[in-house]
């Protein structure tokens, strides 16, 4: 999610989720926007968790450098 956030992904992966603030500009939120699903079965696959997951990582997904986010999510774990 790191990657995707920061582009360094391949272009097929361009808004494939888009963040809070492209689908409402009167909120001031960089989290990852996450449909609302009724059926418990259609959160279960990456197009819905992995935002999710994202937006859980408080505190480290502010850090600028892929090895401290890592360090820090281990220390976490």
């Amino acid at each position: 999610m790191d990657s995707y956030i920061n582009r360094k992904l391949r272009i097929s992966f361009a808004e494939t989720w888009k963040t809070v603030r492209e689908r409402n500009p009167n909120r001031n939120a960089n989290d990852l926007y996450v449909p609302p699903y009724r059926i418990e079965l259609v959160k279960r696959p990456p197009l819905c968790s992995f935002p999710q997951a994202w937006n859980a990582l408080l505190e480290f997904k502010n850090n600028v450098q892929i090895g401290k986010f890592m360090k820090d999510l281990r220390y976490h774990l």
